[in-house]
């Protein structure tokens, strides 16, 4: 998505690494999606979706 995205930031964590931070974000289950606007969460996602196909 990054490739097809490149206006918009993505990052990764691992949840055994820093599971407070996980659990500051109340992630219960991977993976989990969580979309950020002015440094707040605003959208979750859970769960495995499929990509949408625009054409």
């Amino acid at each position: 998505m990054a490739k097809e995205m490149p206006c918009v930031g993505f990052g990764r964590l691992n949840t055994q690494e820093w599971p407070d931070v996980a659990a500051k974000y109340d992630v219960m289950s991977l993976p989990t999606v969580i979309i950020f606007k002015d440094g707040e969460p605003a959208d979750f996602v859970v769960g495995a979706v499929p990509k949408k196909n625009n054409c």
